[in-house]
């Protein structure tokens, strides 16, 4: 019987197809946008449960489109990195498909903590632990299970929680009340507020046309220079970002100011796949 192709495989290897027939910027364009496009739609289809009260399958949808706003930053990381390095390449194309990997991906682009690069890091490698035991029996404490694991299974599927001693069904579930129905101060659904703060962002850039492929073509030929990982000082990514919009401005690409200080831009994530040991963290 023949076996599913490991996660990544195909499409490291038609990324690599597309590098070698020079097509690499309109190969990473048309991906990115394919995600923005679908995260639209998403974003509709969760706003259309929550108003029908249809809260767990709400909460569902909002880590399908969060997840996918993290193939779009993938995305956007395989640019920041040099291309010869084909086990930096094929770790991130299996990142595209890790459930995990991509909530994360977003997760942090939307709260990356105090603003360092070393934090946004050090969070993201938090939010890839699947499972956090409670230690102190005694605390009255639950288990904890990732954020991302949380708002994608239990939106969907009965499942049996030991600690409380009963079958969870999705429906009664009040997290996913809490996403759906409970309101920010600006009137928008909580998750509704999670998905387009870290979507507008790159619909913004879209439109400027920061992911065209000649706006890629200019942000891989600075950033491949720069490896991010914790200790890159924060003015080394600034001064890459401002040349970036410099040479964009050049070509016609005017980017706002708005974009230019944008979390997606401020925080290369890949270190968090690919160098996790150069990480603090659990």
């Amino acid at each position: 019987m023949a076996r599913r192709p490991k996660a990544g495989v195909e499409l490291t290897a038609a990324f690599e197809a597309a590098v070698a027939n020079g097509h690499a910027y309109e190969f990473l364009s048309n991906g990115i946008l394919a995600c923005l496009e679908n995260i639209a739609s998403l974003t509709d289809e969760f706003s259309f449960l929550a108003s029908h009260g249809s809260n767990a399958r709400a909460q569902f949808v909002m880590a399908t489109a969060m997840e996918e706003v993290g193939k779009a930053l993938i995305l956007f990381d395989l640019v920041r990195i040099p291309w010869d390095n084909k086990d930096r390449v094929a770790g991130l194309c299996r990142a595209f498909y890790n459930h995990l990997r991509k909530a994360a991906y977003a997760r942090t682009i939307y709260w990356p903590g105090n603003g360092s690069l070393e934090a946004a890091l050090e969070l993201f490698k938090l939010e890839l632990i699947e499972y956090w035991p409670n230690r102190d029996p005694e605390s009255g404490e639950p288990d904890e299970y990732a954020a991302a694991l949380v708002n994608r299974e239990w939106g969907l599927y009965v499942d049996w929680n030991s600690y409380d001693g009963r079958w969870l069904i999705p429906q009664e579930s009040s997290l996913a009340y809490f996403y759906a129905q409970e309101k920010e101060t600006d009137g928008r659904t909580v998750g509704q507020a999670r998905i387009e703060d870290v979507l507008f962002p790159l619909l913004r850039a879209r439109d400027e046309k920061l992911f065209s492929p000649r706006g890629l073509e200019i942000v891989h030929s600075i950033m491949r220079d720069i490896d991010a990982k914790p200790t890159t000082p924060e003015q080394q990514i600034i001064d890459a970002i401002q040349s970036i919009a410099e040479q964009l401005a050049s070509n016609g690409i005017k980017l706002s100011d708005e974009t230019v200080r944008a979390n997606f831009m401020l925080y290369p994530l890949y270190a968090a796949i690919l160098n996790p040991e150069s990480i603090k963290g659990y």
